[in-house]
């Protein structure tokens, strides 16, 4: 994915319960899914993100600087089980 964002909202240094305009910022990178079935009822989802975030323009920023608190690498786990038999079949639980 290739993202571009202008008037981006930054906090305002000078006084921190205001915001301002921050310029533009560019997000690149790639996304990757994967879903299993290990055993009836039991299914695995994962995923794993590789994103570069950098400031393109910019009044108060440093241009060409990485973008505050967005990682670079992420991934998630899931797990989701679904009863296969009794009263209560077809009731999941995931986590």
């Amino acid at each position: 994915f290739h993202l571009t964002q202008e008037d981006v909202v930054i906090t305002d240094v000078a006084n921190p319960t205001f915001s301002i305009n921050g310029g533009t910022i560019r997000s690149q990178g790639f996304e990757a899914d994967v879903v299993g079935r290990l055993m009836p009822g039991l299914d695995v989802i994962g995923g794993v993100n590789h994103m570069k975030s950098e400031v393109v323009s910019s009044n108060r920023l440093p241009e060409g600087g990485r973008v505050r608190n967005v990682p670079e690498d992420s991934g998630s786990l899931w797990a989701r089980y679904t009863l296969q038999d009794g009263r209560l079949r077809g009731l999941g639980l995931a986590a």
